[in-house]
């Protein structure tokens, strides 16, 4: 584990001992919680694995299955653009996708980036939608002050950027050394998401 991703893990760990600590507090934005709680588990069960010398590719499609849960259910309780859509709907549509690339494109055994980029697309899609709406039809005079605009700020950069990562590793990355950048590259952008939830939950009042 290299100094980034070292800073990645303590900083997804730290937030999720901060989200705890504060549960009362933070309990209006409660998939933000669960959000942040699950990330830092997966972190730990990772490290472990990897210490161990065991694969964490499934661990990686678990985050994957319910991550896109946590967050779709935050977007709903945040707004209302997506009230339009049934949530039933959503749901399905989005985990029959996901099922399909992971049995059909992706694999157990080595990395496989489709289910990644498609999680990316669908959040990147959704924090669009939501700033769409606010800025057609703002709730709020100053959103820098509003919780929930760092949160889709945190993961409109996020999952912005890493689909696009990961798309541009599947087309263009053929040597395997590059992976290793390519990593690095996801954990500072995971920093910075964590940056950002931060600043989110500092201005729950």
């Amino acid at each position: 584990m290299n100094l980034i991703s070292a800073i990645s893990t303590i900083s997804t760990v730290a937030l999720a001992i901060y989200c705890l600590t504060n549960f009362k507090r933070f309990n209006q934005y409660l998939w933000i919680v669960i959000y942040c709680l699950i990330n830092a588990t997966v972190e730990i069960v990772a490290f472990i694995f990897a210490s161990k010398g065991l694969t964490n590719i499934p661990l990686y499609y678990f985050l994957i299955f319910v991550e896109v849960y946590a967050i779709i259910q935050f977007f709903y309780s945040a707004s209302t653009f997506l009230s339009r859509i049934r949530k039933l709907y959503f749901f399905f549509f989005t985990y029959a996708i996901l099922v399909l690339l992971v049995f059909k494109f992706d694999s157990f055994i080595y990395f496989s980036p489709y289910s990644g980029m498609f999680e990316g697309f669908v959040v990147f899609i959704c924090c669009l939608l939501y700033l769409a709406n606010e800025i057609k039809n703002p709730l709020v005079t100053n959103i820098v002050k509003v919780p929930v605009f760092w949160f889709i700020s945190a993961f409109l950069i996020y999952y912005g950027c890493s689909w696009l990562i990961l798309l541009g590793t599947q087309l263009f990355t053929v040597k395997q050394e590059l992976f290793i950048y390519i990593w690095d590259g996801q954990n500072i952008l995971n920093i910075i998401k964590n940056i950002l939830i931060v600043i989110g939950l500092l201005w729950i009042r």
